[in-house]
């Protein structure tokens, strides 16, 4: 198993969808549950479920769909909401703890790929024995990567443009949008907000945008097209921002940068479509 530190997981972690055929131990298999069971809200207060399920063991012979996107999948984390239970944040909660469990299963070697749209729901519900007010968000699948890419892997990642990323200045500011924010005035925090940068986020989007007034760090989420938005009742935007929030706070913990989670809304006047989320307190 890897000793490798949060903010080395972050850098390390990529979309991986050819897997070997290779089963996981039982010792790998316990480690992940005991994580699952540490799992149990985000900072909204929302109570998210994780499975890990393994093909192999259901009674039933199910096929996954997942449109001939992966191959030789046979392990899955699956995430369930309570749509009686949850709040309007729930979203944000599902992406920083399912991001927490996914950087968890890559320090243990594995590879993964969030998927918030192409499988069949159906399928899973069947498979976990869901009553109608649970809903699957999303899920991830787990295993060995292969040594090599596939063509089918290539042309994904193509589309997905999960090698490009945003450049700083268009991500972070300080005190409004008009003034992108130095990394040298920020000193160790250009860590933690270089791990967003380098965040999944839909069809890499990277939704959020963080604005820096006095000791806050404001977490906004970006107006993007609503052709993402494929579910009613599903949230790829601030799944990411919760994905964000996980990045940050991992790594701010790691560097020993004292903070906390507050809601502060600046209500600063700002002209582009952003939507205030949540803030970072430093001490």
């Amino acid at each position: 198993m890897n000793n490798l530190s949060n903010i080395e997981i972050i850098k390390k972690r990529h979309s991986v969808r050819s897997f070997k055929k290779k089963k996981l131990s039982d010792r790998l298999i316990q480690l992940i549950t005991v994580k699952i069971d540490s799992l149990k809200s985000g900072y909204f207060k929302n109570e998210i479920k994780f499975y890990l399920v393994d093909k192999s063991n259901l009674q039933k012979n199910i096929r996954f769909g997942t449109y001939g996107i992966f191959k030789r999948t046979k392990y899955f984390l699956v995430s369930v909401i309570d749509k009686n239970t949850c709040n309007d944040q729930v979203y944000e909660d599902l992406g920083y703890l399912f991001e927490l469990l996914i950087l968890y299963v890559t320090g243990l070697g594995l590879g993964s790929c969030w998927i918030g749209g192409t499988f069949n729901r159906r399928k899973f519900r069947e498979a976990l024995e869901l009553n109608d007010n649970e809903f699957i968000p999303a899920i991830c699948p787990i295993g060995y990567q292969t040594e090599n890419f596939s063509v089918r892997e290539k042309v994904m990642k193509k589309i997905a443009r999960s090698n490009n990323r945003k450049p700083w200045h268009q991500l972070f500011f300080e005190d409004g949008l008009s003034k992108p924010l130095i990394q040298d005035i920020v000193g160790k925090y250009s860590i933690p907000l270089e791990m967003i940068r380098l965040a999944p986020s839909a069809r890499n989007t990277q939704p959020w945008r963080i604005i820096k007034i006095g000791i806050y760090f404001h977490f906004y989420l970006k107006g993007v097209s609503n052709s993402l938005s494929i579910f009613d009742n599903y949230d790829f935007h601030s799944v990411d921002i919760g994905i964000a929030m996980s990045h940050f706070e991992l790594s701010s913990n790691e560097l020993n940068l004292k903070g906390k989670w507050i809601s502060n809304d600046p209500k600063i006047n700002l002209k582009d479509e952003l939507e205030y989320v949540i803030s970072w307190e430093t001490k």
